[in-house]
């Protein structure tokens, strides 16, 4: 048959016999898909076998059934199982994505595809296998293939699996895999893990010149590993310094199913100074590998409690300096290392903290450990006063750079207690309080005798109040504001 005949097959929601008109026969209950959907089938040439519940559609076909759209140079469909198989450059186009390929097999119900030899587009990602496969409506699996947000026929750079899983609008997902620069692998993942969110993946160049450097390139490949985990691999070349490498992981437990051990961030970075690739070499040095860790830890034990842990290590004391500066000023020139515990309660404070010493070239006073509680004011039964205390206990060890000096270990305990009586003086507030504050030391520099420190003090606080409403009533930017007040509140 020379022309092109179309065939409907609808199904109303009481599963309504369809009608199917191919070479002039009239045949029912063809296919039985979704209540009220039709399939529809063009081609050169169409033929029904009733007995088989078989179409065979050759030469320019396409398929429409709802948002799905099919086309190859032939296909068979079974009606009674719902799956048609597709040869010949065969395009699958659905929202989810689009699959391409020599051969498919095609299940209409369950959205699902396999093709041998094929391709997949799911912007901005797009892959080739030697086995493709839609798995689920929003998943696509590709065997012994690759992906890429490159879209050249040669991508100039792809990753590479035996296993790649595709899910488009939400993550692509591979193990054992290796990501290549044109032919040549340049990493290896165990696990790769990339979220999309309608960009292209995060790669960072960053090419420069300074009189320290001399020339550099510094690089930054992001990898996306789980949920909001993620790691970014450093490469950086400076011509007068050589090659360097590094990462940075940021990991939230949440993502691996342990929410409690809460999220943070590891650092590590190598400098290869003077050593092979240094354009120019100080002949005065000799080859110097110079490197920092870091990591930094936050646990939320409940809405009140907090940890917090902070870890540098480094193999001198200018190499932040030298190569990550700005964290040099912001640290004031010091890269602290502890470890603590916060909890804020309605009517107190605890805090506890340790601090050690990890880089011998630092003068460190060191907190073994450090205990905190503080009392705010509490208003004494139904009277105008009210009480506050701040006690701390700590065993200090300082501990000299290069062990020029013994170390020396003090402990001490220091409370302060403040009696407050609030009243007015017309529109003024009046707080006088008094504090007694005590300091007492186990032993003075020369000493192991006991010192002891006590300081009295007095003080007025005052202020004043000042509002004025405002009739203004507006919903921008979701405020829903009814009425504003603004209050001056000078004080001394």
């Amino acid at each position: 048959m020379n022309k092109i005949i179309r065939i409907i097959l609808a199904i109303a929601f009481l599963c309504i016999p369809a009608t199917v008109f191919a070479e002039n026969k009239k045949v029912e209950d063809v296919l039985k898909m979704k209540p009220g959907q039709s399939i529809i089938v063009d081609g050169d040439s169409v033929e029904f076998f009733e007995e088989q519940g078989k179409i065979v559609a050759e030469g320019n076909v396409s398929i429409t059934y709802g948002d799905i759209r099919l086309t190859c140079d032939r296909i068979e469909v079974d009606s009674k199982a719902q799956k048609a198989l597709c040869e010949g450059n065969v395009r699958v186009e659905q929202p989810e994505g689009v699959l391409t390929g020599d051969n498919i097999w095609y299940d209409f119900k369950k959205r699902e595809g396999q093709i041998i030899s094929g391709e997949v587009k799911a912007y901005p990602w797009f892959g080739r296998a030697d086995e493709t496969a839609q798995v689920a409506e929003n998943e696509y699996l590709l065997r012994n293939g690759y992906i890429s947000t490159c879209e050249l026929e040669e991508p100039h750079y792809r990753i590479k699996a035996q296993e790649i899983r595709v899910f488009p609008n939400d993550k692509v997902i591979a193990k054992n895999a290796f990501m290549y620069i044109g032919k040549v692998p340049v990493l290896w993942f165990p696990y790769y893990y990339q979220p999309i969110i309608n960009t292209k993946a995060k790669v960072q160049f960053i090419p420069g010149v300074n009189s320290d450097w001399g020339y550099f390139l510094l690089s930054a490949w992001r990898v996306h590993i789980k949920g909001q985990t993620k790691v970014d691999v450093l490469i950086d070349y400076r011509h007068k310094k050589g090659f360097a490498e590094g990462a940075n992981l940021y990991y939230h437990a949440e993502d691996f199913g342990a929410p409690e051990l809460g999220e943070g961030v590891f650092r590590s970075y190598f400098i290869h100074e003077n050593d092979v690739g240094t354009y120019e070499k100080d002949a005065d040095k000799d080859v110097r590998l110079r490197k920092r860790f870091k990591w930094k830890h936050r646990i939320d034990f409940d809405r009140d409690t907090v940890g917090m842990l902070e870890f540098n290590k480094m193999s001198d004391k200018d190499v932040l300096k030298d190569y990550f500066y700005n964290e040099f000023e912001e640290n004031s020139q010091r890269s602290p290392n502890f470890a603590s515990i916060i909890s804020t309660k309605q009517n107190y404070s605890f805090g506890l903290r340790f601090d050690r010493r990890y880089n011998i070239f630092n003068t460190v006073t060191q907190r073994l450990p450090e205990l905190k509680l503080e009392v705010p004011d509490q208003r004494l039964w139904e009277t105008p006063f009210y009480y506050s205390t701040d006690l701390s206990a700590t065993v200090f060890a300082k501990e000299y750079r290069f062990e020029e000096k013994p170390p020396e270990k003090v402990e001490r305990f220091d409370y302060l207690h403040k009696l407050s009586y609030i009243t007015k003086l017309g529109p003024l507030n009046l707080t006088p309080f008094g504090t007694f504050e005590e300091t007492i030391y186990n032993r003075n520099k020369w000493k192991n005798n006991v010192i002891t420190r006590e300081a009295f003090g007095a003080g007025l606080n005052s202020f004043l109040r000042f509002y004025r409403i405002y009739d203004f009533e507006t919903d921008a930017m979701g405020l829903d504001i009814n009425g504003l007040r603004h209050i001056v509140v000078p004080s001394a």
